[in-house]
């Protein structure tokens, strides 16, 4: 239960992050019997291994880990990365998360790298199971090679084109890029719904999407199989288009075998878990490795280096991103997201105020990384704010909401006196009852996922337009926002992964924020208040206003670079 007594709900695939090294690893946790781990393909992220896990949870402990770059994992170092990095950082997460000795499940590249394991680090394996190994010649290696260039977010939003139709072609074609009726597959097309998330992965990935399926294209594996000393099963389902492949495998090991399996998702998953039960032996399963506060560097520097880690609510799971540490005696302060964003926004406000103080940044529910639990209402983001703290174990604790995320901050400081002890609002608006019922009818709905991909254009055209008018849906003259517009794409790139990601639940907070009854609220607010706001920011026009509705507050203007505008906040909170 949590410290306020509410029961909390565990989500069944358990999502956490554990840190080696420099780099945090994202990894998905299901079940509680003996280990197993599972190695997911490029460039795609554990996720895609959700259905193995639901399956594998029933009696073990199955853990499958994002490659570095890929998912929610950090990348390597810098240079190109190789089959030989991924091994040895796979084998320091093992360490990291107290995983001995077991079996290990691998799909395409992440099989490559299972193989390339049993001879870099003999013994951590105890047997593989190869799951559709592509063994190719080498005139198709370099032209999958060549193929495989990396993703640039363009200005026109391009990139998002490329990167779907080259999911989509993969549904289609053996290889993708060969579109002759020679290369074409008899599968059904994918729903839309899983082509987003295919391509969601290779977005995420970012400028990395091509290193996993280059690294492997540079490594030659075959010598792996040939000198295997665990015992190992060759599989592939025959609507595999690498079915096929199990045909070129050189001479296997005694002790290690083909299984051609047919095209039904319960056999495929059933044969998987009867190979690994047959491996798996009695080893206990791995304790849940401790993320806080072992995952908040306590060292020189760490004011500048945002972390993440999940937190179990009553909302689910949360991702919250934390900076700083209190070695200061500074108070924590929590920040809160604007709509149609997540904590991955405020990062450089993190660190711009994360010395001397533990800066702490929940995705919303329904928002970024966090479930979708509980009710997506103001009251429901409240609640799980304080949750946040509860988990946290902490006091009394400083409040900054951004945008829509400074209506959720009035919202808890006036509930919660006794827990705030200053706080910045930052952009919020005042709006009469008709506004609010106006926005609460166009500001925004789910995304419907298309099989031509054009959601992801609008989407980009939306998150383009928030730039350049208010509210982004009225794009005539009065709506112009006359403040410089900030459209590298690079930034656009990170509100549309932020939309893109809850495409079902994106616009609530929104709505429930913009509908929400501001004006009401902020004469309860005890609290020291710095009502502020940057010349580009869409509440500049409302300061007067609402610091008018805060005993004692005073507005104030920001600077429009970041630096300044943090350094104003911290003046701010660092009074006594």
């Amino acid at each position: 239960m949590s410290a306020s007594g509410k029961t909390i709900i565990r989500t069944p695939i358990i999502r956490g992050y554990v840190t080696v090294g420099d780099r945090q690893v994202h990894y998905r946790r299901a079940g509680d019997g003996p280990p197993v781990v599972l190695l997911h393909q490029s460039p795609k992220s554990s996720a895609e291994l959700t259905p193995h896990l639901r399956h594998l949870a029933r009696r073990f402990t199955a853990v499958a880990i994002d490659r570095p770059g890929y998912g929610g994992s950090d990348p390597l170092g810098p240079g190109a990365p190789s089959v030989e990095g991924y091994v040895d950082a796979l084998c320091d997460t093992l360490d990291a998360l107290g995983i001995g000795p077991c079996p290990v499940y691998g799909s395409r590249t992440g099989a490559i790298e299972a193989l390339a394991m049993t001879r870099r680090h003999p013994g951590r394996f105890t047997a593989v199971v190869i799951d559709g190994l592509p063994i190719m010649d080498d005139a198709m290696i370099e032209r999958v090679r060549r193929e495989s260039v990396d993703l640039v977010p363009r200005p026109d939003g391009g990139h998002l084109a490329w990167a779907w139709w080259r999911i989509r072609d993969r549904f289609l074609f053996f290889p993708w890029y060969d579109a002759r009726l020679a290369a074409r597959q008899d599968f059904d097309m994918a729903s839309a719904e899983a082509l987003h998330d295919l391509t969601m992965d290779v977005l995420c990935a970012g400028e990395w999407y091509a290193s996993g399926p280059k690294a492997a294209l540079s490594y030659r594996y075959l010598p792996d199989v040939e000198a295997l000393d665990v015992p190992a099963a060759f599989i592939c389902r025959e609507d595999d288009h690498l079915y096929g492949h199990l045909d070129r495998l050189p001479p296997l090991p005694e002790g290690c075998w083909i299984e051609r399996l047919p095209a039904d998702d319960q056999l495929w998953l059933g044969r998987i878990e009867s190979l690994l039960a047959g491996w798996s032996g009695q080893q206990p399963a791995p304790a849940a490795p401790k993320r806080f506060p072992n995952q908040t560097p306590k060292k020189p520097g760490a004011a500048g280096r945002v972390t993440r880690r999940y937190i179990d609510t009553n909302a689910g799971q949360l991702l919250v991103r934390r900076c700083g540490d209190d070695a200061g005696g500074g108070v924590p302060l929590l920040v809160v997201h604007d709509a149609a964003a997540s904590s991955a926004q405020q990062e450089d406000l993190m660190t711009n105020l994360g010395a001397g103080r533990d800066v702490i940044a929940p995705d919303l529910p329904g928002c970024g990384d966090s479930d979708r639990g509980g009710p997506l209402t103001m009251d429901g983001y409240v609640e799980a704010l304080l949750a946040v703290a509860d988990s946290l174990g902490i006091g009394p604790f400083d409040l900054y909401g951004v945008g829509a995320g400074a209506h959720v901050a009035a919202a808890l400081a006036a509930r919660a006196v006794d827990r705030v002890r200053r706080l910045v609002l930052r952009g919020a608006l005042i709006l009469d009852s008709d506004r609010r019922a106006g926005l609460g009818g166009d500001f925004g709905a789910p995304i419907a996922l298309r099989q031509d991909g054009a959601h992801l254009m609008t989407v980009w055209s939306m998150v383009r337009d928030m730039e350049l008018f208010w509210p982004w849906y009225d794009r005539t003259r009065r709506a112009i926002r006359w403040s410089e517009p900030a459209l590298d794409p690079n930034r656009l790139q990170t509100r549309l992964l932020d939309v893109l990601k809850q495409p079902d639940t994106w616009h609530c907070l929104g709505l429930a924020a913009y509908g929400f009854p501001l004006a009401d609220v902020l004469p309860a607010v005890k609290a020291p208040t710095l009502v502020c706001a940057a010349p580009d920011d869409i509440g500049h026009s409302a300061l007067e206003d609402v610091a008018a509705l805060v005993a004692g507050a005073v507005p104030q203007d920001l600077p429009a670079d970041a630096a300044g505008a943090s350094a104003c906040i911290a003046e701010f909170l660092d009074r006594t």
